[in-house]
């Protein structure tokens, strides 16, 4: 384990540093200097795909087949088990490849002294103890203690601020965080998951959420097996009286299971989301976590992270601030000739950059009599320039470290009304007082697309909140612009405030906390982040959101990676995420009708005639026959919906109970005309049976996939295929001895012709009868 270093470890910038044999030593002990990501192992991941509420119900059910002697059924449970989760798998696992090549891609190395002699390595091998140097643009590979130079660091991946921060000798670096001007050597401090931001690790490992969509099944799940218990309930008892033997009674009750068990579901929704991640690659979008589409769908509330968010974490004049009597130009020319663009400072540049748009040179160096760069112990940059014979001297740095130190003889009173750090720039004689020009502020820019992105969002029905590590100064005319209103909050933890849309010093912490707090309100949350202080949240969040240029363990803890800059991207990953969820929608209440119908059709039939109406072999073929012809709902048409758009279960199955009983008379009408008008046999009623029910379930998914006339949206070609071809097999099945005893033509045409006429019947209550639901 990695320790902190006492003094006598310390060595001065001038040191030969470790030697190669204590920094293998040294490696082998604490391990690499890399973040352990929270990924489980490839096997972990198979196994889970086999864990949950509907695995556990098929493997059940399938153990219970095999005890009872139906080997082929147990067979065909166990094969559905074992296709949907390698199917599962291999899609989320391309997933987690394109993540593993984005991050090789961004393998840092380090400046290391060793030996005596400075070599580059890569960064994972640097050790507690290395002398490690950093230049402008690097990132700080370890949390080190700098022994010289003087540093601006963009500590933003870390702690959210936007603005750079000044380092000297004695001052900690912390791994992640980026030189924006200058450079320095000190003394490795922590490594890996000891280093600051092992905190955030933590509370990532501790943050956990499950899918909307796998809460939505377990309720669906949980209500159809309470129908069949109830069900069961009555039934038992009923049998035991009437002398039904014990063998039959466990048959009938193992099917009215099997027929509750969504088991198309897991394909289909992951089939569903499958082909939206392709989709959404298209368009720059790498979806790492499949249930983060159709949760996308259902997202009701945004926590939009601010630096390399909505901005570009790149500095710009915000506003200048005269002293009466000055002019802009004045003050912004006096700021320029402050400045030096070789150092890159991101306030030079913006000063420069300001300057340049509106037409104003800075001074040549031949007129420079002195140039004194950014110190951070006295916060002010200072120039001496040579004009007509006499030398003026310019400063511009920190009004309230000038105030202190008496530079100022005009009182402070200008205030910049936006912006970021405020800049005080002053003139005057090379001994002289100096003069207060004005006060410039600076601010993060925004990216080009971030308004209208937030206001597209905010009309699809999703609230945003804006979390910001800015001072409430800075952050609230940002906020103003972006269009989020209310009153400014500053922490999450003395008690959330459900009005605050804009919150400012923003800890890590708060932003997990935030979170689970949107969410303990019952509400569907996502999060978008780009650093390690994000990465909590982004994994706590249902919909987590990385953005480019995104950190390593942000992008592992996110189920999106937007690839492309800004939130454009997002966009289409709620758009497509509520086509998923029509789709899921459709099948759901399809699987409601059909289990409510297949299980008081057999409840009837045991009460009413006394008769098994239909055999568990034949309810495994419904679900090839007509069960899964739902998977084909993956690739149909949907429209997006213009809200947010979570499967509400208390209506679904509202609906469902209506289609059912609308259903279950045409099924029980055509199986009692077989009996008494057509005299068909006990096995040919089952069939007659099997047939009715693949057919009305047919009907169904026409029914039900569109809100208006079902003919008013066809179907896609897919499932107008795989529809088809269901018509085919159940016919060829029924009208052959293969399986079960056949049916003739004569009945299968007029089974055929019932179910499409009471198709067209029941599209037309449709309508009513969903008014009705919603008033239930």
């Amino acid at each position: 384990m990695n320790r902190p270093l006492d003094q006598t470890d310390l060595s001065g910038p001038d040191s030969p540093g470790l030697s190669e044999a204590q920094a293998r030593e040294r490696l082998l002990r604490t391990g690499p200097n890399t973040v352990p990501l929270p990924e489980p192992s490839p096997i972990r991941r198979v196994v889970q795909k086999f864990w949950g509420p509907v695995p556990w119900m098929l493997e059940v059910a399938g153990l219970l087949e095999f005890l009872t002697g139906k080997t082929m059924e147990g067979g065909i449970v166990f094969l559905l088990l074992l296709m949907n989760g390698v199917f599962a798998f291999i899609q989320e696992e391309k997933g987690q490849k394109a993540l593993r090549l984005l991050q090789e891609r961004m393998e840092v190395t380090a400046r290391v002294r060793r030996d005596g002699q400075w070599k580059i390595i890569p960064a994972r091998d640097i050790v507690v103890g290395d002398l490690v140097h950093v230049r402008m643009g690097d990132f700080v590979p370890a949390d080190m203690r700098l022994e010289s130079g003087t540093p601006l660091l963009d500590q933003s991946s870390l702690t959210g601020e936007s603005m750079p921060v000044s380092k000297g000798k004695g001052d900690e670096l912390f791994a992640g965080t980026v030189l924006r001007r200058g450079e320095g050597t000190g003394n490795v401090l922590r490594t890996g998951g000891q280093c600051a931001y092992g905190k955030t690790v933590q509370l990532l490992h501790d943050s956990h959420t499950r899918s909307h969509a796998e809460e939505t099944v377990l309720q669906i799940v949980k209500s159809l097996l309470m129908v069949d218990l109830l069900l069961a309930f009555v039934i038992v008892p009923l049998a035991y009286e009437t002398g039904v033997p014990f063998s039959s009674l466990v048959a009938f009750l193992l099917i009215l299971v099997l027929s509750a068990i969504p088991i198309a579901l897991p394909p289909m929704f992951t089939l569903a989301n499958a082909l939206s991640a392709l989709v959404l690659g298209k368009v720059q979008v790498l979806v790492t976590k499949l249930s983060a589409i159709s949760d996308a769908a259902a997202m009701e509330e945004l926590v939009c992270d601010k630096t390399g968010t909505l901005t570009e974490n790149r500095l710009e004049v915000h506003e200048i601030t005269p002293v009466p009597g000055r002019s802009e130009n004045e003050v912004l020319k006096a700021a320029m000739d402050a400045s030096d663009l070789s150092s890159q400072d991101p306030l030079d540049m913006a000063v420069i950059t300001a300057g340049v748009k509106r037409g104003l040179v800075q001074s040549p160096p031949s007129t420079r009599a002195r140039f004194i760069p950014f110190d951070p112990e006295t916060k002010r940059t200072e120039v001496f320039i040579s004009l007509d014979g006499r030398t003026l001297r310019i400063i511009k740095g920190s009004p309230a470290l000038l105030a202190s130190e008496g530079l100022l003889n005009f009182p402070l009173g200008i205030a910049s009304t936006g912006g970021q750090r405020p800049v005080a720039v002053l003139s005057g004689p090379r001994e002289g007082p100096l003069t207060l020009l004005g006060v410039i502020s600076f601010s993060d820019r925004l990216r080009p697309d971030s308004h209208s992105t937030l206001a597209r969002l905010r009309d699809l029905g999703i609230r945003i909140r804006l979390a910001s590590g800015d001072t409430p100064d800075a952050a609230l005319p940002l906020g103003r612009t972006l269009g989020f209103s209310g009153p400014v909050c500053t922490t999450t933890r003395s008690g959330f405030r459900d009005e605050c849309e804009l919150y400012a010093g923003i800890l890590p912490e708060d932003k997990f906390f935030l979170i689970r707090e949107i969410q303990n309100r019952g509400r569907i949350v996502g999060m978008t982040g780009d650093g390690v202080n994000d990465a909590p949240a982004l994994h706590q969040a249902e919909v987590g959101i990385a953005v480019s240029h995104a950190t390593d363990i942000a992008r592992a803890s996110a189920g999106l990676v937007l690839l492309s800059p800004g939130l454009s991207g997002l966009l289409d990953v709620v758009k497509e995420g509520r086509r998923v969820t029509r789709r899921l929608q459709s099948y759901i209440l399809n699987k409601i009708v059909k289990t409510l119908e297949i299980a008081l059709f057999l409840t009837g039939g045991l009460l009413l005639l006394h008769t098994a109406v239909i055999g568990s072999l034949q309810i495994l073929l419904l679900i090839f026959t007509n069960d899964f012809v739902t998977l084909a709902l993956a690739s149909d048409q949907a429209k997006p919906s213009n809200r947010p758009d979570p499967i509400r279960v208390g209506e679904t199955l509202k609906m469902g109970f209506l289609y059912a009983g609308s259903w279950l008379f045409l099924t029980f009408s055509i199986f009692r005309v077989g009996q008494t008008l057509l005299h068909l046999s006990h096995d040919e009623c089952q069939t007659l049976s099997f047939l009715t029910l693949v057919l009305t379930g047919i009907g169904n998914v026409l029914v039900v996939r569109d809100p208006g006339p079902f003919y008013r949206s066809l179907p896609s070609r897919p499932l107008f295929m795989i529809l088809a071809a269901d018509v085919v097999v159940a016919g060829v099945l029924s009208g052959t001895s293969v399986l079960m005893d056949p049916l003739p033509v004569s009945v299968i045409l007029g089974v055929l012709v019932a179910a499409g006429g009471a198709t067209f019947a029941i599209d037309l209550l449709k309508r009513l009868g969903r008014k009705v639901a919603l008033r239930i």
